[in-house]
Parts: structure tokens; C-alpha cells; sequence
């Protein structure tokens, strides 16, 4: 071996010359603060450390992380060549997104079907037996150099088994994993780089947040998954007839509806549904893929965003706190009180605003803040944060008042509408007093 190899230094060849050539080219006007980050910087590195001289196989998704890796592949001025698995049952709202934003990725068909593998394995893949991506994803690449988008933070599993580069001798006692690219591992995938497949993940110790801030520094877009279970009715309609048909005998069906005892975490997800089949003999349930619900987010208005100058707008006009009389209610003491008592007060200014949860005024000081106990102590309430709700000091004492020239009093101070006036009400009544005329 040559005292260049050695020293980890590559000899010079004419694709070398190009690639660096290619690296030149990149454009500047393309980088952000975010990256100048090391991570950034780094996961660039590695890509050109390992590039191979026929481009690197890189796996697309379409989800944040193979986007990440996408454009970092971009940003290093690697050849590559994106692929995207087809499975039988892509959501089509991601194809258009794929097919409209990343037309080069190429679209890579499996010899066998999902639907062949449910009929095979006899059951649809779940979240622990997943050999759905074992047949239509890892299977691809094969001689090639696999990037992909794995992630430490995704799982504790993957942090003990994945690694930075891993590379694969078709032997279970010769797979390597390493977590740094320096010469000596440049040296190690120069000389087996030809073998079979290896994997680099370049994004292997980038988080969450590191993901979503490159998304949001580069103003890359994204696809988010909502109203799934439109597709899944569709999904779960084709799946049932093709086991309806292929599990069928002389005597009727292999599919029944009762079979073993559900776990506490099946009962919880699909003990409510009458879809659910199991399969005769071994009584392992059959899960309904059209069962999978989605909950749209409550409370939560569209228009408010970080995407659009007036969504930032909204975004910003929610903040707007009282951050000081917050403070001093976190500094005031409150002798004879509980620490659950305190920390549910904050709490509560925090989520109404700050404002007085009858009238909707804002509170000024801290003699304006009362807290009320729905379900007064004397009756059994607690300090628990949905017993307690803060409103000012008039407020207060119209719920607690019981006399005619009280109440008349306090009312005349407040021009309480018909809605306010009818919560005044429900919270007397918890109280056992009657209700505002």
C-alpha cells in the first residue's frame, strides 16, 4: 500500500478532479445562517468523504428527513440519484407533492405487492412486525451506496443498531457500523465500497428540532398527513376482499369475529370498532386498517401560521401576555396555600390571557386576581387545575353573593352580556345559589 493510502490521502483521478470541480459550482446564494452550523457543515463532510464514483443511491421518502438529506446532498455537490419505493398503498396527496417538487426522483416499483405479503404473512404488517419495509424498501440499492435519512433521536433502537456509515459483507460477523468519517474510515470504505450495499446517514445525530429548523431556514416545503382515515376506509375495503377471497374454504371462511383476548393496548385502540376479524384456528386478530381515526386539532385556528404574514400576525397577537404581572404572581407568596394551588393559578393566567374568564377584561394588578374554586373546598373541590378559575374581585363576589342589594350592586358596576351573564350563572349554581334575574 502506497504512504499516501496510508495517510488516509486519496490519489488523484479524473472523477475526483470533477467532483471537486463540481463542488466549486455550488451556489452560495443558497446558504443560510442555519447552515453554517455544525451539524450542517458535518453531514456535508460526509457526503463528501464516501462519494462514490457512480453517485450515491439516495432514498426519498418524501417525509423531513430524506428532504433534509436531499438538499444537503444538493448543498455538497455530490452526483446522487433519488428513489422513491412505491409500496401499493402511497397516499396519493405525497405523489403529487413528490412529483411536483422533486420531478427527479425516480419511482421505484417492488417485484411483490403489500398485498401479496398480507396474503403471504397471512396478517397486515404492524407497529412491532414490520416486514412490509423489510420486502418493498430494504431490498433496493444492492451494489449501490444507500444514503438515508436515519435518525438516532427516532428511537432508542435505532441509536444501539444504526451507525453514521455501516457497511455490509453479506455476513452477519462482518457488518461494520462507525460513527466518524476520519482518514481511517475513508480508507476502510475506499477499499470495500464495491462489495455490496453500504449505507451512509449523514443525519444520523440531528434532532428533531435540528430537522425542522434546516426545513424552516431554507424554506423548504413539506407534505403533513391529515384526514388519513379517508384513504384508509379505501385501503381497508381492498385489503378485506382480497382475505375474504383467498382465506376462503369449502365450508365457508377462515375469518371470524371472535378469537383471543384483546391486549390492554388492542382494546384501547380498536376494542370499540365491529370490524375487527380474526383468524381461525390461532385466534390472532386481523386490525382494521379502516379504523385508524384522525383528530383534528381543537381550539386551533387555520389562519394562524408561521408561513404567511398574517398568520405570523395572529401568531404574535396570542403571545401578548401580561409577562409582568405573571412575575409578580410567581413571586407573590401565598401563605397557607399548596404548591398545586400556586402552580395552577400561573397556569390559568397563562391560558386565559390574562384576562377575567367571565367578563374577558384584563387583569392590572394582583388584588384583581381571584381565584375561585368551582367546587367550593367546603363541598369537596380540590386545588386541582380544572376545580380553579381566575376573575376579578367584582366577579368573585357576585358568585359568592346572596344578597338582592349586593348583587344589584355589582351588576350595575359590570354591563354584562347574556353569554356572561349565563356563565355568572352556571358558577352560582355550583355554588348552591340560585340564579341571576
Amino acid at each position: 500500500m502506497s504512504k499516501s493510502l496510508v495517510r488516509g490521502a486519496a490519489p488523484e483521478t479524473p472523477f475526483r478532479a470533477e467532483a471537486r470541480t463540481r463542488r466549486k459550482e455550488v451556489v452560495t446564494t443558497q446558504l443560510t445562517l442555519f447552515e453554517d452550523s455544525p451539524k450542517v457543515q458535518k453531514a456535508i463532510e460526509r457526503f463528501r468523504a464516501f462519494e462514490p464514483e457512480d453517485g450515491y443511491y439516495l432514498a426519498f421518502s418524501g417525509g423531513k428527513d430524506s428532504m433534509c438529506i436531499y438538499h444537503l446532498a444538493k448543498m455538497a455537490g455530490v452526483k446522487f440519484t433519488p428513489y422513491y419505493n412505491v409500496t401499493g398503498i402511497d397516499p396519493p396527496e405525497l405523489i403529487y407533492f413528490i412529483r411536483e417538487h422533486y420531478p427527479d426522483v425516480i419511482f421505484s416499483r417492488p417485484k411483490t405487492t403489500i398485498w401479496a405479503l398480507i396474503v403471504k404473512k397471512r396478517m397486515p404488517p404492524t407497529r412491532l412486525i414490520r416486514y412490509c419495509c423489510d420486502h418493498l424498501k430494504e431490498r433496493t440499492g444492492l451494489g449501490r451506496f444507500v444514503v438515508t435519512g436515519v435518525r438516532w433521536a427516532e428511537s432508542a433502537k435505532r441509536k444501539n443498531t444504526r451507525a453514521m456509515l455501516e457497511l455490509n459483507f453479506n455476513s452477519k460477523t462482518k457488518n461494520i457500523r462507525l460513527n466518524n468519517d476520519n482518514d481511517e474510515a475513508r480508507r476502510m470504505v475506499e477499499s470495500c465500497i464495491k462489495k455490496n450495499k453500504h449505507i451512509l446517514n449523514p443525519i444520523i445525530d440531528w434532532t428533531d428540532e435540528d430537522v425542522w429548523h434546516f426545513i424552516h431556514a431554507n424554506k423548504l416545503p413539506y407534505r403533513i398527513a391529515t384526514n388519513v382515515q379517508l384513504d384508509c376506509d379505501v385501503l381497508h375495503r381492498a385489503v378485506m376482499t382480497v382475505f375474504t377471497n383467498r382465506l376462503r374454504t369449502e365450508k365457508g371462511t377462515r375469518l371470524v369475529k371472535k378469537g383471543r383476548k384483546l391486549t390492554e393496548v388492542e382494546q384501547k385502540v380498536y376494542g370499540k370498532t365491529q370490524t375487527m376479524r380474526y383468524l381461525a384456528g390461532s385466534g390472532e386478530p386481523i386490525y382494521p386498517i379502516g379504523y385508524i381515526q384522525h383528530k383534528n386539532p381543537m381550539f386551533k385556528k387555520r389562519s394562524i401560521c408561521q408561513y404567511t404574514e398574517d398568520g405570523r400576525k395572529g401568531l404574535h397577537d396570542n403571545l401578548r401576555v401580561n409577562v409582568r404581572l405573571m412575575l409578580q404572581m410567581m413571586r407573590q407568596p401565598l401563605y397557607g396555600r399548596n404548591t398545586e394551588y400556586a402552580d395552577n393559578r400561573i397556569s390559568l393566567f397563562s391560558a386565559q390571557w390574562g384576562k377575567c374568564a367571565v367578563t374577558g377584561k384584563d387583569f392590572r394588578t394582583l388584588d384583581d386576581i381571584h381565584c375561585h374554586h368551582i367546587v367550593p373546598r367546603c363541598m369537596g373541590g380540590s386545588d386541582a387545575y380544572q376545580n380553579l378559575i381566575l376573575v376579578l374581585e367584582p366577579i368573585h363576589k357576585l358568585i359568592h353573593a346572596t344578597q338582592k342589594a349586593t348583587i344589584d350592586k355589582y351588576l350595575e358596576t359590570f354591563d354584562l352580556n347574556k353569554k356572561q351573564i349565563q356563565k355568572l350563572t352556571q358558577l352560582r349554581e355550583q355554588v348552591n345559589l340560585p340564579a341571576l334575574t
